[in-house]
């Protein structure tokens, strides 16, 4: 005759990948720095602007997904996006993607809070950020074509 067993009371808790785990850690930081590098030697292009809005989109976005522990964190980003939509206004008119004293020292900041909080990230939800980001450009991609047969391309 067998023994009844007491049920088991202990709460489950799943433990998420960690960034080190999964190597994101090093792919936002070699961004992240390699714009802020060109940006500091004056060499700043379209291409790092891009990058390096992106990453910090990502993380920004990831914030509404799971905000960070410091608040003064997400503030320090919402000043790097600010001066980053002033560089893009001011690229989209001039073609000059080159960097104030301001906007590199509000890009600077946001890139040392950034890589700071990397490690303390949630890796899912960075990744549902990415994911919404990148339905985002498609969805606006999709509606500022005029070609129908496009739109169905980026969906």
């Amino acid at each position: 005759m067998s023994r009844q067993k007491k049920p088991r009371n202990k709460k489950y808790h799943p433990r998420l990948a960690s960034i080190p785990v999964t190597g994101l850690a090093d792919e936002f930081g070699m961004v992240l720095q390699t714009g802020l590098a060109m940006a500091l030697a004056g060499q700043f292009t379209w291409l790092q602007f891009d990058r390096v809005g992106n990453a910090i989109n990502t993380i920004g976005m990831s914030f509404d997904i799971k905000a960070p522990k410091d608040p003064s964190i997400a503030r320090i980003l919402e000043g790097t996006v600010r001066a980053m939509n002033t560089v893009s206004k001011r690229g989209d008119r001039t073609g000059n993607w080159n960097l104030t004293l301001e906007e590199r020292a509000a890009l600077r900041a946001g890139v040392i809070a950034c890589e700071r909080q990397l490690p303390k990230m949630d890796v899912t939800a960075l990744y549902l950020a990415r994911q919404k980001i990148i339905a985002m450009s498609e969805a606006e991609w999709a509606e500022n074509c005029s070609d129908p047969e496009q739109a169905d391309v980026a969906a």
